[in-house]
């Protein structure tokens, strides 16, 4: 299991080059800001060879380095789903042409904001992190370890789910979609070790991961909408179509995603991580010179 810290220390790596490249570009933050989830993801599959102290600590600082990089992910995100809602070309002089204005400029300052210093501290603190994940000693990594990671993420998602359906609350989707990104960010890292193994439940857990993503991203778009409103005035007709239409948008997402979460956490944890410790042993026995 040495291959999940070698991977996590490269991709770190590759997150402190982009950082220290000073691009700010929306395509290049979002790989940044992907590339970092993904590594807090594979950093979980190493948390009983860290241990918790050391878990938390490492944690802590990657999500702190992604943390100024938000705001203009979470900028450029509105724009998009504006156009999806609203196509341009097809607004005229209406309320979505004057809040997809606003939502430009909003996203340009963001990307002004982020400055050279800030994505250098990024950059150190990510650097830090892959440091110390060079020095691991590599016989502290075992495949039983990766296993019962995924079943702890996986458990943490089915209650999510659940407490998302309970609650029916923005919060509880957003809680449902992070535990789901994890669960999907440590199966793709651990498929080139089980061949077609998991392939089927990787696919079903991103998918879902992209539904509850876009919901999030449209809840956060309806946000706008009231307080452009307030700002601009507006036809309420008008925006009043708009947000119902956004709402039936939710709610279709959302009808889908716990479709998608039923028949992915229909499988059970135990189940799941059984299959993933005799797949890891099997490719490890294939790997064996005879």
């Amino acid at each position: 299991m040495d291959v999940v810290r070698q991977e996590l220390a490269q991709d770190l790596g590759r997150a402190v080059r982009a950082l220290r490249s000073g691009n700010r570009s929306d395509p290049r933050i979002h790989d940044i800001r992907k590339r970092l989830k993904h590594c807090r993801a594979l950093l979980r599959l190493l948390r009983k060879s860290l241990g918790d102290d050391a878990y938390q600590v490492e944690n802590a600082r990657l999500r702190d380095a992604a943390r100024p990089l938000m705001p203009v992910r979470d900028a450029a995100v509105l724009v998009r789903a504006l156009d999806d809602l609203c196509p341009r070309g097809r607004d005229g002089r209406t309320f979505c042409s004057s809040i997809r204005g606003a939502l430009r400029r909003e996203s340009r300052e963001r990307r002004e904001q982020l400055n050279r210093k800030a994505l250098s501290s990024s950059a150190q603190l990510v650097s830090g992190v892959a440091r110390r994940m060079r020095m691991l000693p590599p016989a502290r990594l075992t495949r039983a370890d990766a296993a019962q990671a995924v079943k702890r993420v996986y458990r943490s998602g089915r209650r999510a789910m659940t407490a998302a359906g309970q609650q029916r609350s923005r919060d509880g989707l957003h809680e449902w979609r992070k535990q789901v990104q994890y669960l999907a960010n440590q199966l793709e890292s651990l498929l080139p070790l089980m061949h077609k193994g998991l392939r089927k439940i990787y696919n079903t857990s991103n998918r879902l991961a992209g539904d509850l993503g876009d919901d999030h991203d449209l809840a956060l778009l309806h946000d706008k909408i009231i307080q452009h409103r307030k700002l601009d005035g507006g036809v309420d007709a008008e925006v009043d179509a708009l947000l119902q239409q956004l709402g039936r948008r939710r709610a279709k997402l959302q009808r889908k995603a716990y479709r998608r979460g039923k028949r992915l956490f229909a499988i059970g944890a135990w189940r799941l991580e059984t299959r993933v410790k005799h797949r890891l042993r099997a490719r490890h026995l294939a790997m064996r010179p005879h």
